[in-house]
């Protein structure tokens, strides 16, 4: 009995959305040695200087 290949990590259009925004100019992949952390907050703290204030429905993907 053949075995079951992995379940996909996130459906197809999710995997578009990202491809799409992969070959937007100035987006890029970067390497990291050692650990890749997130400052608690990050930039949010700057958004209230670029007219932006911070949103729970923001949408990177649109």
């Amino acid at each position: 009995m053949p075995g079951t290949a992995p379940a996909p990590a996130a459906f197809p259009e999710e995997t578009e959305k990202v491809l799409r925004w992969l070959e937007e100019p100035g987006v890029r992949l970067v390497s990291v040695d050692g650990e890749w952390t997130c400052p608690v907050g990050g930039a949010v703290h700057l958004a209230g200087r670029y007219g932006h204030g911070p949103s729970s429905t923001a949408n990177p993907f649109e």
